[in-house]
Formats: structure tokens, sequence, C-alpha cells
């Protein structure tokens, strides 16, 4: 039997300032539908006078994400400010309007969204950038030894326009997902695999990211993880000065921006000995074809 369950925020239900780190446990004797699971809360806008006016994804208010699995670190994905705002920009513009409306609904322009009025409350519903919770299977959570998500606030201003309102807290705050309950027999069969000692292997992709600092035009970044498998490599450049963190990428390529500079800019990737691609990518156009076929386009 399927059925939708709600999981609610420990130690409160009012997350600001004063309390930025949001975290959930999941414990549940059932199979969760990884796919389907969706953090809700409400935003408030506490100024009396000014609006809040969202310049990004939701997921663009965090700057950390972690996952544990029977206390151990199974994913921790940091700078989720960037993260959030890419992932959202990868999508097709007409996914980005629908789905835009579980959140900061996109209006007129596809790079504005509908501003919260003074003293108003909008609800919100967004997926988790975590891995585990991508994949088309079913997390066995009564076998799983304190599965926790936990979820830490960014800088106010990350996801929000400056200039007007910076007073807003999360209310409400919980986890939706379909869990499955089956037979108590096919459990029973489950546990007596792993009294025995055999493994219940869970493969899933996850992203790793990493924050750099660069002072001149000419740089390398450094990168040392143990990953089993690459799939794809993504940067972008933000100001120091950037206010919206995630929000105000350098040299982002539209009519206005492909001039002598940012036409004459050249990366490459080495991974091993291994050079991907065997001459320096150059220019916008190249760029950008290098980006579709990361994203297997």
């Amino acid at each position: 039997q399927a059925r939708q369950v709600r999981w609610r925020a420990q130690a409160g239900d009012r997350f600001s300032d004063a309390a930025r780190t949001i975290r959930f446990n999941l414990a549940d004797d059932c199979w969760l539908q990884s796919q389907t699971l969706r953090l809700q809360f409400s935003i408030t806008n506490k100024s009396g006078t000014a609006i809040l006016t969202p310049v990004a994804h939701p997921m663009a208010m965090f700057e950390n994400v972690r996952l544990y699995i029977g206390g151990q670190v199974a994913e921790n994905i940091d700078n989720v400010t960037v993260l959030g705002n890419l992932m959202d920009l990868f999508k097709p513009v007409t996914r980005r309007v629908a789905e835009s409306l579980e959140n900061h609904p996109l209006a007129g322009n596809v790079d504005e969204r509908l501003a919260i009025q003074a003293g108003q409350t909008r609800r919100v519903i967004m997926s988790l950038p975590l891995g585990f919770f991508a994949q088309r299977i079913w997390a066995p959570l009564h076998l799983i030894s304190n599965c926790v998500i936990e979820l830490t606030l960014g800088e106010k201003l990350n996801a929000f326009k400056t200039g007007e309102s910076d007073n807003y807290d999360l209310s409400d705050v919980s986890l939706l997902g379909t869990c499955l309950h089956v037979d108590s027999a096919i459990s029973a069969g489950y546990h007596q695999h792993l009294d025995a000692g055999m493994p219940l292997p869970i493969a899933y992709q996850t992203v790793v990211s990493t924050k750099h600092v660069v002072t001149n035009g000419s740089f390398s970044l450094n990168l040392a993880r143990a990953v089993s498998r690459l799939k794809s490599v993504y940067f972008c450049v933000v100001a120091a000065s950037s206010v919206n963190q995630g929000t105000n990428f350098v040299g982002a390529a539209n009519g206005d921006q492909v001039d002598g500079r940012t036409d004459l800019m050249n990366f490459h990737l080495q991974v091993g000995s291994q050079r991907f691609p065997d001459q320096p990518a150059t220019g916008v156009a190249e760029h950008y074809c290098r980006l579709m076929q990361a994203l297997g386009k």
C-alpha cells in the first residue's frame, strides 16, 4: 500500500538567521520512492512596507546540504547557492516556467520572479540536490539506520533582490514523500539477508562542489576527489563584490556580453594525463558547445 508521508523538521518550526540549520530524521517502516521526496515550507516577508523579490530558485537560499546514514556522512554538498541556480538554468524554458509554480512563479521575462508583498506568506515546494533522492529506487527506510537530512541557510540576500526587504523567515517546514508498505514477510526476508552479513548495495550519483578564489585572469584549479566515475564538470565565475552570489555570474553568455573579452576566454580540463578537449576550448561558441555536451544534448 502506497501513502503520502510528511516528516516535520526537528528542533522547532521557524528558521532564520537565529536558527539556520534544518534537520529531518526519515524514520518510517516503509520503502521510500526516492524521486518523490520534496522540501516544503512557507516563507514570510516580515517587512511592513518593502516587497521581497526572489532572483533565483529557492534552493539558492541554502549554502549546504548533508545526508547522514547510520551516523556517517553519505553526501555533503557545499555551495548550494550557486548549484541551485545552475540546475534551474539548465532546464528548458518551458519546464522552468512550469516548475516555478511550485516555488517562485516566473512572471513575464523568464528571469523575473513574482515578488512576495509586505507581510505576506508564500508556500514553496522544491526537490533536493541530493543524488540519493534523485534515483529511480525504492529506499528501504526500515533497513537504513538514522537517515538524516540537514540543510543550512545561507546569507539572506543570496536569493533575493537587494534594496528591498531582507527580513523573512521559514515556517511549517517539512519533507513530503511517497512510501510503500509491503507484506511483513518481504521485509523479514531483507532483514534475514542483512543479518546473514550479506550486502545490500544502493548505487547513486551525487555532486561535489568546491569554491576557489582567483585574483587574476589566468589561473588553474586543482581538485582532489575520490570518485569511482566522473560524469561531467561545470564551473562558473562569480564576482567577489556580488551580493547575490547565486545569480550574478561573470560573462554570462547573451547578446550584450559576447565581446572581445568573453570571446577570447579559453579553458581545458585535465584528468590524470588526459586533457579534455585536446586543445583549449576558446570563445563563447565552443564554450556553449562543450556545455551542451556535458548536459548530454
